[in-house]
């Protein structure tokens, strides 16, 4: 595959995390199809998640411009914190 390949493939899969994440933030669970109601335990624990979701996209964005030089840093962040506790 290209480098220009690449690129817009990880600015896409960037922008797809991005933008569900702002979706949860802003909506929340209303965001989902079909009965809405949701209590605050579950509002909050879903906004709080796509935070993360969100920030996974910048991250990704984030590699965009020099891939090959950032894959190392990109590895990092999203490694550490998916280790369990």
């Amino acid at each position: 595959m290209s480098r220009p390949m690449v690129v817009v493939v990880i600015a896409v899969l960037g922008g797809a995390a991005v933008l569900s994440g702002l979706l949860g933030i802003t909506a929340g669970p209303a965001a989902f199809p079909g009965d809405a109601a949701a209590n605050a335990t579950v509002d909050s624990r879903y906004r709080f998640a796509n935070a993360f979701w969100l920030a996974a996209g910048l991250l990704v964005w984030w590699s965009v411009r020099r891939p090959e030089r950032r894959r190392r840093g990109a590895q990092l962040h999203v490694s550490v914190p998916a280790r369990p506790a």
